[in-house]
This record gives structure tokens, sequence and C-alpha cells, in this order.
């Protein structure tokens, strides 16, 4: 599938929780990216395209790479109207604790995803699909990412 650049500004506690799934990621690809690099760009070197010039590879965790795996590990999960609404409030409690504590110093809030088209287009749907029947006009993207990154960290970092 083809990759997009998405920018999208994002509540400050979206991005500490994609944040801290990052670093949790970063930490695990740590022991083998140095690896991967060398393998790669010997590889890239040997080719007649690189003669003059050597290949420079960064290998890192993103934060489209991982709006993607939260997209489809809550797809997995077929969740309910109802469980959004449930996730909605969670996050809602978990946002006003984080706040009370003062960890939402995160830097910038409009991340540039870089993400698969399709993955982009399901979670635009869902701005519809989740929109209660009371509004009249579509949920934001940066709500809907709100919580399929939350039920993802709560996946990740709290194991839920």
């Amino acid at each position: 599938m083809p990759r997009v650049y998405k920018t999208v500004r994002i509540a400050y506690e979206t991005k500490k929780w994609l944040n801290d799934i990052i670093k949790i990621y970063e930490k695990q690809l740590k022991s083998e990216r140095e690896m991967l690099i060398i393998k790669y760009e010997d590889k890239l070197r040997k080719l007649p395209e690189f003669t003059n010039y050597s290949p420079t590879i960064s290998i890192s965790v993103s934060s489209g790479s991982i709006v993607e795996a939260a997209y489809y590990f809550c797809s997995n999960l077929n969740l309910s109207r109802t469980d959004w609404a449930e996730i909605s409030e969670q996050a809602k409690s978990e946002a006003k604790s984080e706040a009370k504590k003062r960890q939402l110093d995160v830097g910038s809030i409009t991340p540039r995803l870089f993400i698969d088209s399709e993955v982009l287009e399901k979670l635009e749907n869902m701005q519809w699909e989740l929109k209660p029947d009371t509004m009249q006009r579509n949920l934001q993207l940066n709500y809907i990412l709100k919580l399929v990154i939350f039920k993802y960290y709560s996946h990740v970092i709290k194991g839920i």
C-alpha cells in the first residue's frame, strides 16, 4: 500500500502516550539496529548506483508506525461503540491524572505521520462510525487517534 504524510495536531496526553510507546520499542530495536544498518549499508555499497558515495541508513521507530500498530491492534479487538465510549472515559481519567503529575512535557504536539494510506482512510472512517447520534458533525481525527493510541498504550505499557 502507498504511504502518505499526514500532519495532525494531537493532545499533549496523546503525544505522551505515543512517546512512551516509542521508547519501549526503541529499547527493543536498539540491540538489532547496528547490525541491521551495517548489513544493509554494505549491501547498498555493492550496487553500481552507489559507487561514488556511501549510503547511510537510519532505523528508528516512528509515530506513524505506532499509529498503524495501534490501529491494527484495535481493529483486531472488534470494539463496539460502547467499548469506545469506555475507552474515551478511561483516556480522560488518565489524562487528568497525568496533568496533575505534570507529566505532559512532550515537545511538539503536531507529529508528521508517515502512514499507510489505507490505515489513514480507515481511521478517517472511524470519525463517522463513532460519532454519537446526537452530533451533527463527525469527530475530529485527533480524537480518533487519541482513542486508538490510548487503547494501544494501555496494552503495551500497562498490559491491559
